[in-house]
């Protein structure tokens, strides 16, 4: 097994530190400060099976950690943008913006990107078409989705 954490008294967390390196299942960290909050993510190295197969990170265990809150979006088209704009997130490390559009007749499937504003430039949207909006909060746990705005880009 092998274990990172991070940790935070308040704020934005860390970067990931690697703990342990070890075998077994389980690790008692002793290293906690009172008053921080720390999350965990483990990775399995199974050498017994077949050697060098690794697994994917487990869910994280975050101590401490809550969801953020969804996100209160606008969005306003302008000749050849869309602007998504929304209020901050208290303990959201980052964003998600969703979007599509209807160029087809038919929903074609989301879009993402994730930026660490409080604001979404879409350019070079095409004039007519119909895009909807939504955006997630991003703590290292992903809030709920935003309220979904459509608007017509001109």
């Amino acid at each position: 097994m092998i274990l990172w954490t991070d940790s935070r008294k308040s704020g934005a967390w860390g970067d990931w530190v690697l703990l342990c390196s070890q075998s077994g299942t389980g690790y008692t960290d002793s290293s906690t400060i009172t008053g921080y909050d720390h999350q965990y993510r483990a990775k399995s190295v199974n050498t017994d099976v077949t050697p060098n197969l690794k697994s994917s990170y487990s869910n994280r265990e975050m101590i401490g950690l809550e969801r953020p809150a969804a996100p209160v979006i606008m969005v306003t088209a302008s000749t050849g943008k869309n602007m998504v704009k929304w209020s901050a997130v208290a303990g959201a490390r980052t964003y998600i913006v969703y979007w599509r559009n209807k160029a087809s007749g038919d929903w074609s499937d989301w879009s993402t990107t994730e930026i660490q504003t409080t604001s979404y430039n879409h350019k070079n949207v095409t004039n007519g078409v119909e895009y909807q909006y939504r955006v997630r909060a991003n703590n290292g746990l992903m809030s709920e989705y935003s309220n979904r705005i459509a608007v017509k880009a001109q």
